[in-house]
């Protein structure tokens, strides 16, 4: 069986920040991380949020490669905002436009799997929900990495394409079997 762990400092509150970095608790722990979004919102409306990895104090900005499917409530496929890439600048979690309405928010989860190997290419994946700038129900999954090199990961950030992540809070817990 899997135990949730969180590791201190876990929570990430978000005010206003152009970036929210998760660096301080990413190591060898634990072989699995998750980043649970928890009612995020955007600043400026119909954004799209984006993932980079950070390497030692490094903050890549190429070399990654994602695939994200988009479903929306007013659609019957699992094809709405699809968007993938090969050597982009970051990972496009989330590439629907996302509201900044008083009630919208993201939530759902980032997973990173053995940070700290550096035998392997990393990846992340997520499964996150929201509303978006037309006042529809969307969910996004993907998959996406960092291909440049095997050199540990020792953070993650997030942010909106325009305008501040406004509120909200991303929590890290780290997993590992029992």
């Amino acid at each position: 069986s899997l135990y949730w762990l969180s590791k201190w400092p876990s929570k990430e509150n978000i005010s206003s920040d152009g970036t929210v970095d998760l660096e301080t608790s990413i190591d060898s722990t634990y072989p699995l991380y998750a980043f649970v979004f928890n009612k995020v919102r955007v600043a400026t409306d119909n954004q799209s949020i984006f993932a980079r990895v950070k390497i030692s104090s490094y903050l890549s900005t190429s070399d990654y490669q994602y695939h994200t499917m988009g479903a929306q409530s007013n659609q019957s496929a699992w094809d709405y905002a699809n968007a993938n890439s090969t050597g982009a600048a970051q990972i496009e979690v989330i590439g629907t436009g996302v509201s900044n309405g008083a009630s919208a928010s993201i939530n759902g989860i980032v997973y990173l799997p053995d940070p700290s190997d550096t035998a392997i290419i990393k990846n992340i994946w997520w499964d996150l929900t929201s509303i978006d700038g037309s006042d529809y129900w969307i969910r996004t999954a993907g998959f996406g990495g960092y291909d440049a090199v095997t050199t540990a990961i020792t953070g993650i950030q997030f942010y909106a394409g325009s305008g501040d992540m406004a509120t909200g809070d991303i929590t890290t817990y780290g997993i590992k079997d029992s």
